[in-house]
């Protein structure tokens, strides 16, 4: 139930984030923000089990050092999880605004709604947990 809670919480202060970005960055008028949910634990929670991948998750009482050698490489293993998340939707990988791995493990974009429904037919195939439309 916390994690639940916390999960909310992200997503409604993302969602505002989102909401700055959409300004910046205006796509075609057919699209529509979007953030994604990953079902992969994000840095704060990974406890290891990808080859290659040692655990970012700090001990009890520890913190995230976001300049670790491991923190950094499951990062830019999550963002490429995105990216490839998005290519099975059919969509540019340049519709991503931005990579979330620290606390949540999402990304937000821009898309429209034949590549949001092609992404759901592939759901149980794919590690999307859920999408949250802004």
């Amino acid at each position: 139930m916390k994690r639940i809670s916390i999960n909310i919480l992200l997503i409604l202060v993302i969602s505002l984030s989102l909401t700055a970005a959409a300004f910046a960055k205006s796509p075609a008028a057919e699209t529509e923000p979007y953030i994604v949910v990953m079902k992969q634990e994000p840095v704060i929670a990974y406890e290891g089990g990808e080859a290659g991948l040692p655990a970012t998750k700090p001990g009890k009482g520890g913190k995230v050092n976001p300049n670790s050698a491991h923190v950094k490489k499951y990062q830019k293993y999550l963002e490429a999880s995105h990216d490839a998340s998005l290519v099975k939707a059919g969509a540019d990988v340049d519709s991503k605004v931005h990579d979330y791995t620290v606390a949540l493990n999402g990304y937000s974009a821009f898309l429209t709604e034949a590549e949001v429904k092609k992404y759901l037919n592939q759901l149980a195939l794919s590690s999307a947990e859920e999408f949250v439309k802004k």
